[in-house]
């Protein structure tokens, strides 16, 4: 995935839940990134036995805060953003600064 640079970590968190590490990058700076693997899911089309399908994205990005004790803290700040993205966003992408960024694109794409 272009999105993903070499010194990013990406893995996978559960069934529908990824996460992507990426060093000396502060969340503004993930947004580019975000935004561009968000239209690469979107827009690519996937074969199904089950006929046409929609998807959606949402992607919460959080940033790493010297108060935070571990690994954990930093994914349960992603997490806070992952469900702002869900419930209030008007775009896809949520991200923990002091200003909230709303990104526009489409909540769906067709899967072919």
């Amino acid at each position: 995935v272009k999105s993903i640079r070499t010194v990013d970590t990406a893995g996978r968190l559960s069934v529908d839940e990824f996460a992507v590490l990426m060093p000396e990058t502060r969340p503004p700076q993930a947004e580019v990134p975000a935004l561009n693997l968000c239209e690469m899911v979107l827009s690519k089309p996937f074969d199904t036995t089950f006929g046409d399908r929609s998807i959606g994205l949402k992607v919460g990005i959080a940033g790493l805060d010297p108060r935070m004790r571990d690994a954990n803290a930093l994914l349960s700040a992603t997490a806070v953003e992952l469900r702002h993205a869900q419930t209030e966003g008007n775009g896809p992408i949520s991200v923990a600064e002091s200003e909230r960024v709303r990104v526009s694109l489409p909540r769906s794409s067709k899967i072919h």
